[in-house]
């Protein structure tokens, strides 16, 4: 099966592209634990028998936890305290579950899986569990936005998780502009840097990283889809 899976999902801006992007996909799951956001999601996507909606956050455990909310409002929140305007007297009590084993059994490591992420700081912890317990290999492909300044994830903390997930063929660069799934450009695109290019700057972004954030903040163009590199261009 083609699945497409939607961690931190909002109310759906990233679902309805993915939607359009990916008409083949045979189910489209998105996991969103916040009662306000949740509530526009069902009355978005309750009906398509494609889409299968989880009012649970995506963490390392079974359980409940505090998801802390921003001061402007209840539009995002994070199971990390530290996660930027998150703060500790609004907080509202959610349903987690261990991804891990999410994966493990509801899928099939033949399934071919995207995982887009965005829950605000815990998905160091989601994918180191993953790396450790082998159920990384269930996923294809992966888009992130990544949330380490933030959340008071060291520098060295993110950089290793990105280098391992590198080592097991995702080509992520740990940087927003390239990583996160609404980043990546949907009209007027085309190839312009091959896989061995891509190989080249992860090596750049390795030992010399000024050099590599000059370069990605210059060409802001320049995004990542799958295991190419890509270029907008007016067309």
């Amino acid at each position: 099966m083609k699945i497409f899976i939607d961690l931190g999902a909002y109310i759906g801006d990233t679902l309805e592209i993915a939607l359009k992007e990916y008409k083949e996909f045979d189910k489209f799951y998105a996991f969103e634990p916040l009662n306000r956001n949740f509530t526009i999601l069902a009355a978005k996507f309750a009906a398509d028998n494609k889409i299968v909606l989880l009012k649970i956050a995506a963490d390392i455990s079974d359980g409940m936890s505090n998801i802390y909310v921003t001061k402007q409002g209840y539009d995002g929140g994070s199971l990390c305290l530290g996660q930027g305007d998150h703060v500790e007297n609004k907080a509202e009590l959610v349903e987690t579950v261990n991804i891990s084993n999410y994966l493990k059994k509801n899928f099939d490591i033949a399934d071919e899986i995207i995982l887009k992420v965005d829950i605000e700081g815990k998905e160091y912890d989601i994918f180191q569990l993953m790396i450790n317990d082998g159920s990384i290999k269930y996923i294809k492909k992966i888009f992130c936005e990544w949330h380490w300044k933030q959340s008071g994830i060291s520098e060295s903390r993110h950089n290793k998780i990105v280098e391992e997930l590198n080592k097991y063929g995702y080509p992520l660069l740990g940087f927003n502009m390239w990583d996160e799934y609404l980043a990546v450009p949907r009209k007027g695109i085309r190839k312009v840097i091959f896989p061995a290019e891509r190989k080249a700057m992860l090596v750049l972004k390795r030992y010399c990283p000024r050099l590599f954030y000059f370069l990605v903040c210059s060409l802001k163009n320049i995004r990542v889809i799958g295991s190419n590199i890509f270029c907008k261009i007016d067309c």
